[in-house]
């Protein structure tokens, strides 16, 4: 048999080699985990389908996926087989099987050259209910970028409607009120610079730009031209930059360049005096202006 051929077990071999191996004698197999019986628990609710069967959804959260966490995730299917089972809906009037969760085991198994997957269908599935699902199994995802979180976040609360707010969203997807705001703040950034945000779960080159780098860049957004040079240091330093020394830098830079605010209080009791005073203020900050006093 050639190695090709190995690679195309059959996935419900895979499925009865997990089920049968879960299902034994607990005596017999002491080592085993309340996780490996509730993996086999899923697989009986499985079915298998014909990956030829099975296409992704254009609308689900995730628009990227990092192709070394897939090539490693498409070795382990190779090696041992898809252990946990995506979801599915059936769409009858296309006859094909439409991915709810699982779209990277579905690349990766797609890549190891299986045939047919082990799938859970669920019919009639709500699209809101379809994207909360997506967006849950990703949004704790260290490889799904944090651009693509913020995102996801905004879509699916125009898909609550438009009386949604923002304590409902968190509260299905499961994400603190702070860190859905750092999500969100992000959107606020340059595109040229959102494009370049890295997931931290992939394998990163030196001088990334990851999400505490793009919280640094952040706090110069209203000084353009400053933001651009920390952007620069930080992608072709010699000593790759941590987000931590980026945004004390951040910090450091956008306190030095900070206008000064000056502010004082005036009583008066016709508009002649107010702008008698106003006038004398103004010749006084002039002077202190000048003195280098600010």
């Amino acid at each position: 048999m050639s190695k090709k051929d190995r690679f195309r077990t059959t996935a419900q071999d895979r499925v009865d080699k997990v089920i049968d191996s879960a299902t034994s004698p607990v005596e017999d197999k002491p080592e085993l985990s309340r996780e490996h019986f509730e993996s086999a628990k899923r697989m009986r609710n499985a079915r298998i389908i014909t990956i030829d069967k099975i296409q992704p959804d254009p609308n689900q959260p995730r628009k990227t996926f990092d192709q070394n966490s897939i090539q490693e995730l498409s070795n382990s299917i190779r090696e041992h087989g898809v252990l946990q089972p995506i979801t599915v809906e059936y769409i009858a009037e296309e006859d094909y099987y439409k991915i709810i969760s699982g779209e990277r085991r579905y690349h990766a198994s797609k890549s190891a050259g299986l045939d047919s997957m082990p799938c859970i269908v669920f019919d009639g599935v709500d699209s809101k209910d379809r994207y909360a699902k997506q967006l849950i199994e990703n949004i704790q995802r260290e490889d799904f970028t944090p651009i693509d979180k913020a995102r996801a976040l905004l879509e699916y609360k125009d898909m609550l409607g438009p009386d949604s707010v923002w304590a409902e969203v968190e509260k299905r997807v499961g994400i603190s009120d702070r860190r859905r705001k750092q999500f969100i703040e992000l959107l606020n950034l340059p595109a040229d610079i959102q494009k370049q945000i890295v997931a931290i779960g992939t394998r990163q080159k030196e001088n990334v730009i990851t999400e505490k780098h793009a919280r640094a860049l952040l706090l110069l957004n209203k000084d353009s031209e400053r933001q651009l040079e920390l952007f620069e240091l930080i992608k072709n330093s010699e000593t790759p930059m941590t987000g931590d020394e980026a945004l004390t830098l951040a910090r450091e830079i956008r306190d030095k360049n900070k206008i000064p605010v000056y502010t004082f209080k005036v009583k008066y009791e016709t508009e002649e005096e107010l702008i008698e005073i106003l006038r004398k203020t103004l010749v006084e900050l002039e002077a202190k202006y000048q003195q280098n006093e600010f």
